[in-house]
Order: structure tokens, then C-alpha cells, then sequence
């Protein structure tokens, strides 16, 4: 419901030519807090015990929720009543069902790929390194900063340029760095390795959520984004199964390379699959 509802508000809210930067933006500020959080959270539960860290988290929902009734406006997107919201739902994914089976493919590798290096990359760095706790951590931490810091780039590429020139570089990024993990034989090889998927990732910051905003039609937003994100999130569950039963087959290394060849076929599906999403008529902001 947060997820759906937070992307169908930008949608309606933001001009196709300033979209790519203003979900970058709110792509970029979700980065900082995972970035943060983590290191707060073990702050307060370290000066505080562990139940602080709870509260704390109570206290910011309790604060989303204020400031989302006081700040946003209200907006209707669809005419459909409720009684009637499933076969506008079947009628939507029946009107875009092209859209859906191209861009919608692309987003399932997609996410498939970037849930497979937080799966990967932990489990490679101490049973195949043999790194301990602290050297994993760093190795994340780095990686998520250079991911944190891509964000308003990425947006103004996307709004300059078009969504592909952020999109395909991104997941093209991504592949390569995934695929040297394998080769990756101490702290500062992975760190490398992760660095390059970090600044990949971090290249496609909002990129899905801006895409699937551009292809979503006016009078059905939340309709066409709740199915968008429907086969995302199928990519984004399905990944640590299908790394986990490669990696039981043939050994994590193998694991590796089937996500980069995931992330492979989301890069090529975009660039030859997917059509340009920015118009180029009218002002570009």
C-alpha cells in the first residue's frame, strides 16, 4: 500500500520533464535512509538497549503519518468505484498487456538482478573469502554509499536525455560488476566488484519507478503502477530462490553469473525492446 501509493502520488504530481529527477530524488533520499539507518539503529540500541531502536521506529511512523495527512494533496485518478475496481483492473492489464510484456520483462530482470547482489555478495565474501563481519560490512557500506550518490545524476539524465540513457548504462554496469565477483579473491577485489555495482545502481536510481510513471495512462494510474510493480516485485522475491538453487546446483559462483546474465537480458531488453519514454517535444527544464 506505501509503495503503490507514494509512486502513484509522484506520478500524478510531476511533469514528464521533471519526473526522472524528481523520483531520482526520491529515489536518492530512500538510499540515504537505508544508508543511515542501519548505523542509527545500532547507535540506539547500543546507548539505549535494543527497545529504543523500536520506539524510535514507531515515532517516525507516527510522524510519516502526520505529515502525509498535513502536506499532501488529495488526488482521484480513476473513476472507477470499488465495486468495480477489479474489472478495471483486468481492463487496464488487457489495454497495456504490450507495454506490460516488454517494460514489465525488463523490470522483472531488473529487479532480479539488484535483489541478487544482496543475496550474493554476503554469503561470496564469507564463505568463499572468508571475510569476517566487519570487512562484509565495509564492503557494503562503501558499495551503498557510491549507490547514495548517483541519485540526482541519474535524474538529470534522464530528464536531459531520456530514461534509456540511465536505464541500459545502469544494468550494463551492474552485469559487469556482478559478473567480477567470481574473480574476486580478497577484501579489496570485492570491494571493487561491489563499487562498480554500486555506482550502477545507483546510475538507475528512480529509473523503474520513472518508467513505469511515463507509461502508466492518467484516468488509471494506480491500476497500471499496482500491476507494474506486481512483476517487479516477483523479480525482486523470486531472485534469492533462484540464486539459492543455482548456487546448490552448481556453487555460488555459478549463481553469480546467472544473475549478471539476468542483468544482461535487462539491459538489452530496454535498448531494444523498449521505446523512449521522454517525449522531445516541449520544453526540456
Amino acid at each position: 500500500l506505501w509503495n503503490i501509493s507514494r509512486h502513484t502520488y509522484l506520478a500524478s504530481v510531476t511533469s514528464p520533464y521533471q519526473r526522472g529527477r524528481a523520483i531520482s530524488i526520491f529515489g536518492g533520499i530512500n538510499r540515504i535512509g537505508t544508508f543511515a539507518g542501519p548505523a542509527a539503529g545500532g547507535v540506539f540500541g547500543a546507548l539505549y538497549g535494543l527497545r529504543s531502536a523500536f520506539l524510535i521506529y514507531a515515532g517516525l511512523a507516527v510522524l510519516t503519518i502526520v505529515t502525509s495527512a498535513l502536506t499532501i494533496e488529495k488526488t482521484r485518478v480513476s473513476g472507477s468505484t470499488p465495486e468495480g475496481q477489479l474489472s478495471h483492473l483486468l481492463g487496464v492489464f488487457k489495454s497495456h498487456y504490450r507495454q506490460l510484456a516488454t517494460a514489465g520483462l525488463g523490470q522483472l530482470f531488473a529487479q532480479t538482478l539488484r535483489r541478487g547482489r544482496h543475496v550474493i555478495v554476503p554469503l561470496y565474501a564469507a564463505d568463499i573469502i572468508g571475510l569476517d563481519v566487519q570487512a562484509v560490512g565495509w564492503i557494503l557500506s562503501v558499495s551503498a554509499f557510491l549507490d547514495m550518490s548517483m541519485f540526482y545524476p541519474a535524474g538529470l539524465m534522464m530528464d536531459r536525455y531520456g530514461r534509456k540513457y540511465a536505464t541500459v548504462p545502469s544494468f550494463l554496469t551492474q552485469t559487469v560488476g556482478m559478473g567480477l565477483i567470481p574473480f574476486a579473491d580478497g577484501f579489496f577485489g570485492l570491494l571493487l566488484a561491489t563499487s562498480v555495482i554500486g555506482l550502477g545502481n545507483g546510475l538507475g536510481s528512480g529509473s523503474m519507478m520513472t518508467l513505469g510513471a511515463d507509461l502508466a495512462p492518467r484516468a488509471s494510474i494506480g491500476e497500471f503502477l499496482a500491476v507494474w510493480r506486481l512483476i517487479g516485485d516477483g523479480g525482486d522475491m523470486g531472485s534469492p530462490l533462484l540464486v539459492g538453487g543455482v548456487a546448490d546446483l552448481l556453487g555460488l559462483s555459478a549463481a553469480t553469473f546467472a544473475i549478471s546474465g539476468i542483468g544482461l537480458l535487462a539491459a538489452g531488453t530496454f535498448a531494444l525492446l523498449v521505446p523512449e519514454t521522454l517525449r522531445k517535444t516541449g520544453s526540456g527544464g
